[in-house]
């Protein structure tokens, strides 16, 4: 092969490799970044969705607490029917706290008589909203606050604290569908 046979070679080498890396740059990575973009997107709106799904119907439950005055009775066929459904429905756990922190209603009874005092909790009996998603250990947590209004001694009516609902539910939906996108992405 003569010197400028080689040099010919060289040159549509190089020529070749820096258009394979001009349409990496120009394709592949704004590709990527776009999925990227894209898998964010619709994981925070599926998240969103069920989230919203979820408080929703927490909130008809802390309806039917009060309105039962669940809290100083637990004899209410519809409170007891309301949480088994619900917590079959979120595949998970739902406990009821009461003022004085002892879990008076536990859909998995191993913890009833027993003391709460996880921080989630503590803030939703001071009346705080409490939500966390944990990606990594695929549950969604929610501690509501259960307040009733109360006369005080000059006749003017504030909310108090009489507990909390506790509610962990797996999201094994939102992790196949995280699966699913990750594999159309992936083709």
């Amino acid at each position: 092969m003569s010197n400028q046979n080689k040099f010919r070679f060289r040159l549509f080498k190089n020529i070749y490799v820096h258009q394979i890396l001009i349409i990496l740059a120009v394709v592949f990575i704004p590709l990527v970044l776009l999925s990227m973009l894209i898998y964010n997107t619709v994981e925070n709106k599926v998240v969103n969705q069920k989230m919203n799904r979820i408080d929703a119907q927490n909130a008809i439950l802390k309806s039917y607490i009060i309105s039962e005055n669940y809290m100083e009775d637990q004899n209410s066929d519809l409170v007891e029917t309301e949480i088994s459904q619900l917590s079959n429905v979120y595949n998970g756990r739902i406990q009821v706290v009461n003022k004085d922190y002892v879990i008076i209603k536990d859909t998995f009874v191993t913890d009833e008589g027993k003391f709460c005092l996880t921080s989630s909790v503590l803030k939703a009996i001071k009346g705080e909203k409490y939500f966390k998603y944990d990606k990594k250990g695929s549950y969604m947590e929610f501690a509501i606050p259960l307040t009733k209004m109360e006369e005080t001694e000059n006749g003017k009516k504030k909310e108090v604290s009489n507990g909390a609902v506790l509610v962990v539910c797996q999201i094994e939906d939102i992790t196949d569908i995280q699966k699913e996108l990750i594999n159309i992405i992936i083709i």
